[in-house]
């Protein structure tokens, strides 16, 4: 437990796989072993998130990654290659874990975590701060601070059910990745990763918005995404510039809210 109050996430996989090796039906091992392993695969995620610079602005927004992801100053420029990368080797991190689990048959496995002591290193600088706890983490995510006290008296005692949950949690988050790698994503991440990613290497960038112009450009969209909702002909006798738009175009306006203006008629 000290290793991952430090943050030492693949020290305490090499302890635990020994363990494991040593006695293979110890599940309590087993079920360390592979807990500590799915959250190897979240500390990656992260880790890649922040590398390629996600724009904090997303960080509330986004299934899964409702996290306190510090900007990055200096990004390194995402492209597609890198993103598909980055879920391959969450997914397989995943399958890793699962496979840990799945020889667990003891109804009296039992692992008790104080979980909030943990810490990830969310920047991968090699250093797990205190920002960097499971409880500053949450503490900042649902913006109560939590104190130290606090978090080394949370202790959650995980069970047999708790087997079941993260070995099927790991197979839906596994399928999410499965199904985004089936597919042929250049085009996607040309058009939108620069919104998620602004750093990202696309072969269309676009200006950004910032602050409250993002809400400007959610409203432009909105706008312009309904066009049976206007009244066309007061707007034209007003000499206000406007334009309607294919199926096509009304999907692509719901991802690029975060463009500063709309093209001017006829462009």
């Amino acid at each position: 437990e000290p290793l991952l109050v430090a943050g030492k996430w693949s020290e305490a996989e090499t302890q635990l796989t020994a363990a494991v090796a040593a006695d293979a039906k110890d599940d309590n091992a087993r079920f360390a072993l592979g807990t500590v392993q799915a959250l190897q695969a979240f500390e990656g995620l992260v880790q890649g998130l922040y590398r390629y610079g996600l724009d904090p602005e997303w960080r509330t927004s986004l299934p899964m990654i409702r996290l306190p992801i510090p900007e990055n100053p200096k990004p390194t420029p995402l492209t597609n290659a890198d993103f598909r990368q980055l879920v391959s080797d969450f997914a397989a991190q995943l399958a890793k874990a699962e496979k840990t689990l799945a020889p667990i048959k003891s109804p009296e496995v039992k692992l008790p975590l104080a979980i909030g002591t943990y810490r990830i290193d969310i920047d991968g600088d090699g250093i797990a701060g205190d920002s960097e706890s499971f409880w500053g983490i949450f503490g900042a995510t649902i913006g109560a601070p939590i104190g130290e006290e606090e978090a080394k008296g949370f202790v959650i005692a995980f069970d047999a059910g708790d087997v079941h949950w993260l070995r099927g949690y790991s197979h839906l988050l596994q399928a999410f990745c499965d199904f985004f790698l089936a597919h042929d994503t250049q085009n996607l991440h040309d058009r939108t990763a620069q919104f998620f990613f602004p750093a990202a290497k696309v072969k269309y960038p676009v200006p950004l918005a910032e602050g409250d112009d993002l809400w400007d450009s959610i409203a432009d969209g909105i706008a312009v995404a309904q066009p049976g909702t206007l009244p066309f002909g007061i707007i034209e006798s007003a000499g206000v510039d406007f334009r309607t738009v294919d199926d096509e175009q009304i999907a692509e306006a719901v991802v690029m809210c975060k463009v500063v203006d709309l093209p001017a008629k006829g462009e």
